[in-house]
């Protein structure tokens, strides 16, 4: 027959875990608590981030500015197609002037689709290529905020189907990257500003400036010399 411990004896053992639970036992964690509490996500829209983007604005100005120059040039050749189709409706019908200018004619439409062609695949592949360089600096500051703020993974927003726990960090991303590229261009501005004069001629000339050759001092001239009282004497 085991021997029951003094009601005393219990008081010191059970009311102190009480007192230290709120009057209530202590409950374990669950496990799925404890890995939401290690499991931190969060979600970004990568397509407004990149609209967003001062940088994005101004690889845009900058490329439509190709555009605009490459439609200028288009646009220059094909005038002087129509004045040559001009010259050949004014020929004589079988005429061998009237040949050679449609011959001209059509050498001239074939280097204008050439050039058509090959102005617009450059100007495509200089927007794919700035932009995909765009989005590799997105990423990577998603993946270095997402580790100082101590998130698990990131979603693609557009991706995710259900995140209750999820976290938007666009604007976040959005707002660092502004900051930091605004940052980039002021200390170029301040850079540009600061330039010496001589690096900026020579940027302009592509020549360094020609330094000024020392002036040639001219010889002193010889006091006259005083004859002595000798040579003097022979001379009369």
């Amino acid at each position: 027959m085991t021997r029951s411990l003094p009601v005393a004896l219990l008081a010191v053992i059970v009311f102190p875990l009480a007192a230290a639970t709120g009057g209530e036992p202590a409950k374990a964690a669950t496990a799925e608590e404890t890995h939401a509490q290690a499991f931190r996500f969060g979600i970004v829209s990568e397509g407004e981030v990149l609209d967003n983007l001062e940088e994005k604005k101004d690889i845009d100005v900058d490329l439509d500015l190709v555009e605009k120059q490459a439609r200028e040039l288009l646009l220059g050749m094909k005038r002087e197609c129509d004045a040559v189709e001009s010259e050949v409706s004014l020929r004589k019908e079988g005429s061998q002037e009237r040949e050679q200018k449609v011959k001209e004619l059509e050498e001239k439409r074939k280097e204008l689709q050439v050039k058509a062609y090959k102005l617009n695949a450059d100007v495509q592949q200089q927007r794919q290529k700035r932009v995909d360089e765009l989005r590799k600096k997105i990423r990577a500051t998603i993946a270095e905020f997402a580790r100082k703020q101590g998130y698990s993974m990131v979603f693609e927003q557009s991706a995710l189907l259900f995140g209750e726990e999820g976290k938007s960090l666009t604007i976040d991303i959005i707002d660092q990257m502004n900051g930091e590229y605004f940052k980039v261009k002021l200390d170029k501005k301040d850079e540009s500003k600061d330039a010496p004069k001589e690096d900026a001629a020579k940027t302009s000339t592509g020549k360094a400036p020609a330094e000024k050759a020392p002036a040639e001092k001219a010889p002193a001239e010889k006091a006259p010399t005083e004859k002595t009282p000798a040579k003097k004497a022979s001379e009369k």
